[in-house]
């Protein structure tokens, strides 16, 4: 299985509610985010995207599931920024999910990678905005440790474009 992880692109500085929950994203981070699903629309083929509750992250994760209609998307409290990146593995490996995506925010992005490359969830590997990993586990399920592929910045994603 493959686990790709996914950090929301630019968002605006403040909403209008004032509420981090609810800031969108930036003109910036949707042109950002049209580069990048479309070069990911190239590598990959996740059956499941899940994203978490934040504005920003479920934008993001809308312009993946735009270029991929047959991925079923998820909403988690698991993917916010001070969730525990344990909890997430656990809910994904419930059963055979497939190639899955997972669209959040730092520090927790960056703790949830360094977990599937090291087996550590005391690791962080951080993740710029916009920028998205592949990591690949033998089997069905997301049994850290597991093998980094590649982790692509948007600037690189606009060249594999």
């Amino acid at each position: 299985m493959n686990l790709y992880l996914l950090r929301h692109a630019d968002a605006e500085d403040f909403a209008a509610s004032r509420k981090d929950f609810d800031r969108a994203l930036s003109e910036r981070g949707r042109e950002v985010m049209e580069v990048v699903a479309a070069a990911f629309e190239r590598v990959a083929e996740p059956k499941t995207i899940w994203h978490s509750p934040y504005l920003r992250a479920k934008e993001t994760a809308l312009f993946i599931a735009g270029k991929m209609p047959k991925a079923k998307i998820r909403e988690s409290p698991m993917l916010v920024p001070e969730a525990d990146p344990r909890e997430i593995f656990v809910a994904i490996g419930g059963g055979k999910t497939g190639d899955v995506l997972l669209v959040g925010h730092q520090p927790h992005l960056g703790r949830a990678l360094g977990l599937a490359v090291t087996g550590s969830a005391d690791i962080e590997i951080p993740m710029h905005k916009g920028s998205i990993a592949r990591v690949s586990f033998s089997g069905t399920r997301p049994s850290p440790p597991g093998s980094l592929k590649w982790l692509i910045s948007p600037s690189l994603a606009q060249q594999l474009r």
